[in-house]
């Protein structure tokens, strides 16, 4: 018999998104592409007339119904705990709510309440990370065992490769953005720049030598914990390299980038940057420089650099050969060669700024991301419930 709730031709459906718990979701988000990508899909769904819940910290900002959830303080330091106590109650929500999809962004199926619970609707889970030895396990041990109705997406080509040899992926959905909320800039102020968690994967220590190497003024921004092996990384390889330390205010910008050229300092950090912030220095800057020492399974700032029209060199690493056109959008370097990076560097003012807006704009919209997600939820339904 089939649900009374879920038709095969029905066209609006009910929505909820499980966001992790570390950031809220608001308008103005700095460090979490995760949470960008829950908050711009909220809109896109409510827009499209689907009714859109979210699961998120209790001072996020939605455009939904938010389910609000209080991570206790004295629980920052067990994220195990708080993760259990998370997913339980993000399960009572989902039994009272009932939606007709759940968009598990967290994981909440590797929860023992998950493993524990019955009569749950259909999970999607978004496999926004990369592949290690304890995701191997127990994506194997739930694939394997669990009675669960549970469909898994990758968000690269590349991501979905290196998981489908430990489970069937079923779906693969780029990240997006919404192009209309950045400015376009037609030409940089004679900068480049370096944004992320300073942390060795994504690079920032061979930013900062290759804009040096080149004589090129550079600027890095973003957050960085005090992890032992993230505050080594900054002591040793970004702080000796660093000559200006500042934080800018939005109306500042233009003052700061003036005083930054016209002074002796090569290099400058400004701290964490709100979503605005990073918009316009993206956006005035000649080149945004990627250079990762690992798999990244999208690369969300590159696409956010192309939509202001700033090319992106980066290396050839995960998903990087999806995400940039080389030699039409930026560069993608081959291996981890320094030399070859610089090379390409050096080639930035090759690349139309006009393409790169296009490109994403083409690409890798937040329209394009919403109907695909919702083309994979109804088959997610319809293979469900047996239609």
């Amino acid at each position: 018999m089939k649900s009374p709730l879920i038709q095969q031709q029905k066209q609006k459906l009910r929505i909820m998104q499980i966001a992790p718990f570390a950031f809220p979701i608001k308008k103005e988000i700095g460090y979490g592409g995760i949470e960008r990508v829950i908050r711009d899909l909220d809109s896109q769904f409510v827009e499209q007339g689907h009714e859109s819940f979210v699961i998120a910290p209790h001072d996020s900002e939605i455009q939904g119904k938010l389910y609000p959830m209080q991570v206790a303080s004295s629980l920052l330091n067990s994220r195990k705990e708080n993760f259990e106590k998370y997913s339980k109650k993000s399960l009572e929500f989902i039994l009272e709510n009932r939606p007709d999809i759940v968009h598990d962004h967290l994981g909440v199926i590797k929860s023992e309440a998950f493993q524990n619970a019955d009569c749950l609707p259909p999970f999607l889970f978004t496999l926004h990370g990369s592949l290690n030895k304890k995701d191997k396990r127990w994506l194997g041990n739930l694939k394997n065992n669990s009675k669960k109705r549970v469909f898994f997406n990758s968000i690269s080509c590349s991501q979905y490769n290196h998981f489908n040899t430990v489970i069937p992926v079923d779906y693969m959905i780029y990240n997006a953005v919404d192009v209309d909320s950045f400015p376009y800039f037609e030409k940089g102020r004679g900068f480049v720049f370096s944004l992320g968690l300073i942390d060795p994967k994504k690079g920032p220590d061979i930013a900062l030598d290759v804009a040096r190497e080149l004589g090129k003024k550079i600027i890095v921004a973003g957050p960085y914990n005090h992890k032992q092996q993230t505050e080594e990384f900054w002591n040793k390889s970004i702080k000796p390299k660093i000559d200006l330390f500042q934080k800018v205010p939005l109306e500042k910008i233009d003052e700061f980038i003036d005083f930054f050229l016209s002074s002796d300092y090569r290099s400058a950090y400004i701290g964490n940057l709100t979503e605005t912030h990073k918009k316009i220095w993206f956006g005035k800057a000649d080149a945004f420089y990627f250079p990762i020492r690992w798999q990244e399974p999208f690369g969300l700032v590159m696409i956010e650099s192309m939509a202001t029209g700033t090319p992106v060199v980066a290396y050839n690493r995960g998903a990087v050969p999806e995400v940039i056109k080389h030699g039409e959008t930026g560069f993608i370097v081959e291996g981890q060669d320094f030399n070859s990076f610089l090379s390409y560097a050096s080639r930035v003012n090759e690349i139309s700024r006009a393409k790169c807006r296009e490109h994403v704009g083409r690409n890798f919209p937040v329209q394009k991301q919403a109907r695909e997600y919702i083309e994979a939820y109804k088959d997610i339904i319809s293979k469900s419930y047996n239609f």
